[in-house]
């Protein structure tokens, strides 16, 4: 089997929720051609949806097909997006400054998805901020300020009666 014929044996098998099946396939596209973002995303993907996946074989993946195709606002997104829900922050918010930086048009959405998702990830991983929950609280505000183009100055201002 090809490496493009794996991957869309791999992608028929990811779109029914078959993530084993889905690994292994993908897996084989990526033996097949090691330069194929695709194939390095969707195992990924596949890997992610398994609860005996580890968190750093996964990141991996994730990595390898943002290497391969840095560019791309959707893989960067759906990598974020895992490291936040598994309480890798620093590599989260690495990531939706990438974004931010890559789609100025919409880099207010970027921003503001991070300080939610940043705040409500973090209260689920207390331990892996290293910040006290009023920095917690603070770090969100300032980019929730930051997508609105706003300094403190301003807000404080704006809020007063």
């Amino acid at each position: 089997m090809t490496g493009v014929e794996s991957k869309m044996k791999a992608e028929a098998h990811l779109a029914v929720g078959e993530y084993e099946k889905a690994v292994k396939a993908f897996k084989a596209a990526v033996k097949e051609d090691p330069h194929d973002a695709e194939a390095h995303f969707g195992l990924a993907e596949a890997s992610s949806a398994l609860a005996d996946s580890s968190v750093t074989e996964v990141a991996a993946s994730y990595r390898k097909a943002i290497d391969l195709d840095p560019g791309n606002i959707f893989y960067r997104t759906s990598y974020a997006d895992f490291c936040m829900e598994n309480g890798v922050f620093k590599a989260a918010e690495e990531q939706y400054l990438a974004v931010a930086d890559l789609d100025r048009d919409n880099e207010h959405i970027y921003l503001a998805d991070f300080a939610v998702s940043f705040k409500r990830w973090a209260n689920e991983f207390p331990d892996r901020t290293g910040m006290a929950e009023d920095d917690v609280s603070r770090k969100a505000l300032d980019y929730c300020l930051k997508a609105l183009h706003l300094g403190r100055e301003d807000a404080v201002r704006l809020l007063k009666p």
